[in-house]
């Protein structure tokens, strides 16, 4: 997660938690106590075809399906998993706990990182890493400065707060430069992409004929947009039909077909 950020690029924790951590040394220790499957509270859900093959499907609570969060996961890893939230919204899961008696029924629900309890990044990665010097440049595409900032890991692709540099609209980052420690911000439509690549590509789903057209999510929040994902030589290229907002390094893009995860990987 520091490391990421220091390189300058957006990282996805819980992605790789997923994949690790409780599909990974999670899935290894309850292996050797002789366990043949593990179940999680993801909203997301499996199947199999006639073939034995697993694939990776949307929760039925579309405000709250978490498949984004298990497209890094291998299928022989996903076919260990139960998820027996899959098929229900969040408000019947509340229902079913207050009939059992369950506590706290009304939990109240956090997009932070787990492991930074106050939600601030930039401190938890000054904490962990003693950097504190770390000033620079706020510039424009044409190198005009416009400001300082207090260091680039307190910045994302596509973040507009915390810029603090007046214009006749809005800033947004448009790229972090760690070779010269500068913010690099644009307008919202300078920040725009139509295609990107991917690497560390994980696919699920064992049909794919390149190209092939899906709906690709660029971050757990992003609705999807149509797309068409091609192989050019050991990389994977994805161009959207119509350019979309910040596309951030680092971050994870998922592919879709309806409501079927076919695989994802992190932008580059």
């Amino acid at each position: 997660f520091v490391s990421t950020y220091l390189a300058g690029r957006t990282p996805n924790p819980c992605i790789m938690c997923n994949r690790q951590i409780k599909f990974g040394a999670l899935w290894e220790a309850a292996r050797s106590f002789g366990a043949d499957r593990i179940a999680t509270g993801h909203y997301a859900k499996t199947s199999r075809d006639r073939h034995g093959n697993t694939h990776l499907l949307k929760g039925a609570d579309l405000q709250k399906d978490q498949s984004y969060f298990l497209s890094m996961l291998p299928a022989d890893r996903l076919e260990k998993g139960i998820f027996p939230l899959g098929g229900y919204t969040k408000s019947q899961v509340r229902q079913a706990a207050e009939r059992e008696n369950l506590e706290p029924l009304e939990k109240k629900e956090s997009q932070d990182i787990c492991f930074i309890s106050h939600g601030d990044t930039g401190s938890f990665i000054t904490s962990k890493t003693g950097v504190t010097d770390t000033k620079g440049e706020i510039v424009k595409s044409d190198g005009t400065v416009l400001g300082q900032h207090d260091g680039l890991f307190n910045f994302t692709v596509g973040q507009r707060r915390k810029i603090n540099c007046p214009g006749p609209e809005p800033y947004y980052v448009k790229a972090i430069d760690t070779r010269n420690n500068t913010l690099v911000v644009g307008t919202k439509d300078e920040i725009l992409r139509k295609s990107f690549y991917i690497d560390s590509a994980n696919w699920i789903s064992d049909d794919l004929d390149f190209p092939f057209r899906a709906v690709t999510r660029i971050r757990y929040n992003h609705p999807g947009a149509p797309s068409t994902v091609s192989r050019e030589g050991e990389r994977y290229r994805v161009e959207f039909e119509e350019p979309q907002h910040a596309v951030a390094p680092g971050q994870t893009a998922v592919f879709y077909r309806n409501d079927e995860v076919l695989g994802g990987g992190t932008i580059q």
